[in-house]
């Protein structure tokens, strides 16, 4: 199946950047949590949006640094999605996706915190959502977060 860009041209249309924050966090539901009830955890274990996404003018920053945040209260962990916009069209066998572990500070203590920047598409979504469901069971290590894309079609993801 070809690897479908989503969300194009987010940074240019502030609905579709909308609809971009809202995707991520739906997303985010239903292959981390296990549901679609977006009011049963949020709150207790489950804290979004912790970045400021406001300059100081209080004027929304709408760069997708970062399109989304979560923070585990539980595992003490975060998460920060950085979106980029696809600037070369996405070949069937292309993608842009990169990851790195570093400190975080949430809200004020160092917090490990997992970074991921793409280029949204269906194939980078899917890895992602690998990257994020593994370092929330504690089972990510940085040898994960390298992609052989000569071994890996579609970098690994199965349709």
């Amino acid at each position: 199946m070809k690897n479908k860009i989503l969300y194009q041209n987010f940074l240019k249309d502030n609905r579709i950047y909308s609809l971009t924050k809202n995707w991520w966090k739906k997303e985010f539901y239903k292959k981390i949590i296990g549901n679609n009830s977006e009011s049963e955890k949020e709150g207790s274990e489950w804290i979004f949006n912790w970045h400021n996404d406001n300059f100081n003018n209080k004027k929304v920053c709408r760069d997708g640094n970062p399109i989304f945040t979560v923070f585990s209260a539980k595992q003490k962990r975060l998460i920060r999605i950085i979106q980029e916009e696809v600037e070369t069209k996405i070949l069937q066998d292309s993608i842009e996706i990169n990851a790195w572990i570093q400190k975080g500070f949430y809200p004020k203590e160092e917090t490990p915190e997992l970074v991921i920047s793409l280029e949204l598409s269906r194939n980078s979504s899917k890895i992602a959502f690998e990257w994020i469901k593994k370092w929330f069971d504690n089972e990510l290590e940085d040898k994960d977060l390298e992609i052989d894309f000569d071994e890996r079609a579609f970098c690994g993801v199965k349709e």
